[in-house]
């Protein structure tokens, strides 16, 4: 008779659980730090300058 294999399923799911978790930080840290920041300084840029050439234009 062949021995049950004991632990199995709750080992596989711990791996899969810390695997999912793990690759899923590293594609939003990615996501955050490569796309998202960028692109909001970008905005915070374009909506700096128009505020300092309607800060000129109104004081001319």
């Amino acid at each position: 008779m062949i021995a049950p294999i004991k632990g199995f399923m709750a080992k596989r799911v711990i791996v899969d659980i810390t695997t999912g978790l793990t690759l899923g930080t590293a594609v939003a840290s990615y996501f955050w730090f490569g796309f998202h920041k960028p692109m909001v300084s970008k905005r915070e840029k374009y909506y700096a300058d128009i505020a300092a050439k309607k800060l000129v234009e109104d004081e001319a």
